[in-house]
Order: structure tokens, then C-alpha cells, then sequence
């Protein structure tokens, strides 16, 4: 199945507005397959990404968007790893990126807790999460798929920032919705991705 995510890079571009990779020592927690990964990691002076699947990580590891040069070299290192219990040392990278992935962990706030630690001094956190309350197009779509138009997750997540704010971990920046477009080969691509989103169809 031909699936192309944001193939505009407006995720990368949007996160660049608040968040330098360059040169920068990135954690990236819930990378799956290094979807987003393979997006910036040449900036990077090294990337560590870190997800619970070993099936994803080794997806990510063998992707042919990553360059055997750099892995080889140890410019960016995928493995399995817990967001709850990071197993690196306090004030060890300069950015670290919750890949869709705050929303999905069981103590969101514990990992922020985590995540504080391992950021060096004046250095900051980018969360990438799907919204909450989608737009009323896509809220349909859910409906008719089974779903629940609200999601869940995204709103555990929130109230786990918002928590973190208020433990003084961290201080909120900036906040920013973006759209961006997955693309299909054709129709029966797009039907065969759907149940994965939204649950199987009903009628």
C-alpha cells in the first residue's frame, strides 16, 4: 500500500518556527518507523531515537530514508527505549521531540517529568500531537467509521503539559494547529488505510 504522509514537509517546516535542530544533541521519544525522524536528523550533531516496538524500530533502522553512513558512524541511533524510565543522564541533549507519541504513553506526565531531566539547562521540548477536536470534516468521517469524534488521548496529553507547566517544568512557548496532507496512490489504497485511522466500517 502506497501512502505518502506530508510529502510538503509542512510538519518539519512548522516545528523549524520554534525549534532548532542544527547542530543540536535531539531525543526523539516514539519515533516508530522514523517517519518523522528522517525528516531532520542530518541537521542534527546526533539524534537518539527511542520507541517501545522493536518491530518498528527495526523498520526505522532499515528504512532506506536513513543512510547507512550515519547509523554507521553514530550520528543517529534508533532502539527500543521507555519514555516513563529514560535511561540517559540528566542534561544529555538540547531538544526533545514527543513524536505523536505524549498522547499514547500510559504517565504522560512522568515522561515529561523524564523529559525535563535529560534537557540541558534553557533547552526545550517539542510536542507533535494529533488535535483533540478535529475539524467537523474529519469528526464526521470518524463518526461514520466508529469513532469517537473526541480524542482521548490528545486530551490526556494536553492536561499532562498543562500539569507540567504547573509543576514549573516547563514554560509553554508556543502553540501552533497545522494541516497536512496524506496522499494515496489510489482508491484502493486509500480504503485499505482507513480501518488502521478510524476503526472499521460499520456500512
Amino acid at each position: 500500500m502506497a501512502v505518502h504522509y506530508d510529502p510538503e514537509e509542512t510538519e518539519l517546516k512548522s516545528a523549524e518556527k520554534f525549534v532548532s535542530f542544527r547542530d543540536k544533541d535531539v531525543l526523539e521519544i516514539g519515533c516508530g518507523e522514523g517517519r518523522f525522524t528522517s525528516k531532520y536528523f542530518e541537521r542534527t550533531k546526533s539524534t537518539i531515537a527511542i520507541d517501545s516496538d522493536p518491530d518498528a524500530i527495526r523498520k526505522a533502522e532499515s528504512s532506506s530514508k536513513v543512510s547507512p553512513s550515519y547509523l554507521n558512524h553514530g550520528r543517529i541511533r534508533f532502539q527500543e527505549g521507555d519514555a516513563e524510565e529514560l535511561e540517559f543522564q540528566s542534561e544529555s541533549f538540547d531538544v526533545v521531540i514527543f513524536s505523536w507519541s505524549l498522547c499514547c504513553l500510559g504517565d504522560p506526565l512522568k515522561s515529561l517529568r523524564e523529559a525535563h531531566r535529560v534537557l540541558r539547562s534553557q533547552c526545550k521540548i517539542l510536542d507533535l500531537m494529533p488535535d483533540a477536536v478535529p475539524s467537523f470534516e474529519t469528526a464526521t468521517i470518524q463518526k461514520i467509521g466508529g469513532k469517537d469524534a473526541i480524542y482521548q488521548g490528545g486530551l490526556t496529553g494536553f492536561r499532562a503539559l498543562v500539569d507540567s507547566v504547573q509543576e514549573g517544568l516547563f514554560v509553554p512557548f508556543d502553540e501552533q494547529r497545522v494541516t497536512f496532507h496524506t496522499y494515496f496512490d489510489n482508491m484502493a489504497d486509500f480504503i485499505g488505510w482507513l480501518p488502521s485511522k478510524l476503526g472499521p466500517f460499520t456500512q
